[in-house]
């Protein structure tokens, strides 16, 4: 299936991400939870693709902003630089914003019709006169030792439905 995106798009009911000015994104997107400091959920992660790229987007829910984030994607640990964020390819700093989207070439997953994306993120909440600010991942499969995570993604169909 495809869908037409002009500018800004909404995902999977979960909110607005500039993308680009018209992409075509086929089937339908795949959302995780961004879960910060191991226990709160800070947003999600949406993961699509179109002919050239897979589009990793964060959301920042309840409050939450981005402030730096880090992107890996490949076929394995060593693709996704095992899950130590300064060492991801995709990746910057940001004055607390709740949308951040990286447009990753199809071509990470080396001719693979499925691969691997570790999505990180600094995130902080503000109550009142109190800051509180915690690393955050994509929810998915832990890497180690630690609590990092990386979540699996197929790349869908560019190819038009049949009409009728």
């Amino acid at each position: 299936m495809k869908k037409r995106l002009l500018g800004l798009v909404l995902v999977c009911g979960l909110g607005f991400a500039a993308i680009g000015s018209a992409q075509t994104i086929c089937g339908q997107p795949q959302s995780y939870n961004l879960i910060a400091g191991q226990k709160h959920d800070a947003g999600d992660i949406v993961i699509g693709n179109d002919a050239l790229y897979i589009y990793v987007t964060f959301f920042a829910q309840d409050g939450w902003l981005i402030t730096e984030t880090h992107v890996s994607a490949g076929l394995n640990l060593r693709d996704i630089s095992f899950g130590i964020p300064g060492r991801m390819p995709y990746k910057g700093v940001h004055n607390g914003v709740t949308t951040v989207s990286y447009a990753i070439p199809k071509t990470a997953f080396r001719g693979s019709t499925c691969g691997i994306i570790a999505a990180h993120a600094v995130v902080k909440k503000t109550n009142g006169n109190k800051t509180q600010e915690e690393t955050a991942w994509g929810e998915g499969t832990k890497l180690g030792r630690n609590w990092a995570m990386y979540m699996g993604y197929c790349i869908k169909d560019c190819e038009a439905e049949p009409e009728g």
